[in-house]
């Protein structure tokens, strides 16, 4: 068996990572991503495949973020036939998100592209976790809960004739992290979402590190310091300033814990925000809210016999006031499917496909939740002209935004003296609706909203997290995910600091770290070793151009 690291290398978004067996003649990926907003992007997204479609047996999919699944229509338009292993909320978040994307302008495929996808994704029939299930001839993989997102896993890929003694050692592994969630047991913080587990070992692992180099505070770890500090934004917006609270919000994920925590908000005092109108204008969310809702009734039988929740947070039982019995578990499913489809009392929402006119020409108090979080396109532009301009407007923001971004660019404004902000010269430009009307500009000179940001809100594990996942303590020994690790996913910057703090934590059980770049290759993982002679793309074009600089070098000398 061997691997390539085709992508995410020196960058954190593309995931996609294509193994050989070699033996069977057997060829695979786990994920198959699109690039997002880095250097290379179109590059990756549409240049030709370093693997032949058609050949591959499968595609073991880790979750529906499209820096993962999106080139899979791709895949399909250029010939795959094979089966993407994931589990049914990912195979449904995937489908959905997709769709979207295929409508977007630019993109390396079309709608019908995903809809011949669609069959081709199957949830393995038994346990869904930790067991192993055949995809070929000795050769097996497992799915492990991350909890970056619902449906979320890693995959651990087995190989070789299972053992006929006990102690016997006639099969090899890889795990594949995915994205790792923040949630640990007993501290799950994001509230919808159930902790992360804890992975078998395997000989390797291949681990992300998006935040590898960076270490949260108790404080963006608390749910009831993220809560009381949503309480104070609602409540100055809706009843100092008399004003609008505009959410922008990623679709998936995060609309459904800003919900959740407003929930938890209005329910702290119904005859307080009773009459506060809250619109949910994200179609997209709202039909992910429906997959949310579905996921959130899921459960399992486990070894110990008893019925378990899938994916649904533990202590969701105490947000809701419930007691942790069958009856209380049973109207908790029943308030978490009314609250994700807004039918919650005080905290309940009606969902519009449209800008709601009332809130952009009258600005009465009243929460509005829409679509893309970094204000670069989506139903939230069809606000900002006219709600920017207000003082009693509040935008808030609760994921990264790039400084790029028209979120970006409105977050370092408010960084600005209040006494200079006139002086400013830099405008946010957008396109309209409607192609054939003119771009929109707005000067911030002009714009006196207040913008806020809450952190706490991200699924992605940082380096406490990371280090957890692949290095842990049991019983008074550590316990490992793997004897090698591969780092990727991150900047160069985080996979150096990350990969400083696994070898000391690893230090006294042998860990070995690897740290991919664009110029290496094959990986044997019989043997343990990179394959001489087996270059990636990056590092034959790097060789050529020396070549050429050579012979250019040379020519010029016998001038």
């Amino acid at each position: 068996m061997k691997v390539r690291f085709l992508n995410p290398i020196e960058q954190v978004t593309g995931s996609c990572y294509w193994l050989q067996h070699e033996a069977q003649d057997i060829e695979f990926l786990v994920d198959c991503g699109m690039m997002q907003g880095e250097h290379g992007e179109r590059d990756w997204n549409h240049r030709p495949l370093e693997f032949v479609p058609s050949r591959l047996k499968c595609v073991f999919l880790t979750h529906a973020h499209l820096d993962h699944c999106g080139l899979l229509p791709r895949l399909v338009k250029e010939g795959f036939r094979g089966t993407v292993y994931c589990t049914r909320e990912t195979a449904e978040l995937t489908k959905l998100i997709l769709a979207d994307a295929a409508r977007q302008p630019g993109a390396p495929f079309s709608s019908a592209d995903v809809e011949a996808l669609a069959p081709l994704f199957h949830e393995p029939s038994g346990r869904l976790f930790g067991e192993l299930h055949p995809f070929g001839t000795d050769l097996f993989f497992t799915f492990c809960r991350t909890g970056h997102i619902l449906g979320a896993v890693s995959v651990q890929i087995v190989w070789g004739p299972k053992p006929t003694v006990r102690g016997q050692r006639t099969q090899r592994s890889i795990t594949f992290s995915g994205d790792v969630g923040t949630n640990a047991e007993g501290d799950e913080h994001l509230g919808l979402l159930r902790h992360r587990m804890k992975p078998a070992f395997a000989d390797y692992a291949v681990v992300e590190s998006t935040y590898g180099a960076t270490s949260r505070s108790p404080e963006q770890r608390s749910r009831a310091a993220r809560v009381e500090r949503l309480r104070q934004i609602v409540d100055r917006t809706l009843f100092e300033q008399r004003g609008v609270l505009l959410i922008p919000c990623l679709a998936v994920d995060r609309t459904q814990s800003v919900l959740l925590d407003l929930h938890e908000v209005f329910r702290s005092d119904p005859s307080r925000y009773r009459g506060i109108p809250m619109y949910l204008n994200a179609p997209m969310a709202a039909k992910v809210n429906g997959i949310y809702a579905e996921g959130m009734r899921r459960k399992e039988l486990s070894r110990k016999g008893s019925l378990k929740p899938v994916w649904r947070a533990r202590q969701l039982s105490s947000v809701f006031g419930l007691p942790d019995t069958p009856e209380g578990e049973k109207e908790l499913e029943a308030r978490l499917t009314n609250m994700l489809r807004g039918k919650s009392g005080a905290a309940g929402f009606t969902v519009h496909d449209k800008p709601i006119a009332q809130v952009i020409e009258g600005g009465a108090p009243a929460v509005v939740i829409t679509g893309s979080g970094m204000c670069e396109g989506g139903m939230v532009m069809a606000y900002l002209d006219s709600l920017l301009r207000r003082e009693s407007t509040t935008v808030l923001f609760t994921s990264f935004i790039p400084p790029a971004t028209n979120g970006g660019r409105l977050l370092l404004h408010v960084q600005i003296p209040i006494e200079d902000r006139c002086r400013v010269s830099v405008h946010l430009t957008w396109a309209d609706a409607d192609p054939k009307r003119p771009m929109h500009r707005l000067p911030l000179s002009e714009m006196v909203a207040h913008i806020e940001k809450i952190d706490g809100y991200s699924a992605h594990a940082d380096q406490h997290d990371l280090l957890d996942w692949l290095i842990w303590e049991y019983d008074g020994h550590l316990c490992l995910a793997g004897q090698t690790v591969f780092i990727t996913h991150g900047t160069n910057n985080a996979r150096r600091e990350f990969a400083q703090a696994v070898q000391t934590r690893g230090a006294t059980v042998g860990v070995s770290v690897e740290v991919p770049t664009k110029k290496h290759g094959w990986y044997d993982l019989d043997k343990g070793c990179w394959l001489e002679g087996h270059r990636s793309r990056e590092a034959e074009l790097e060789a050529r151009v020396v070549e050429l600089e050579r012979l250019l070098a040379a020519r010029a000398a016998t001038a």
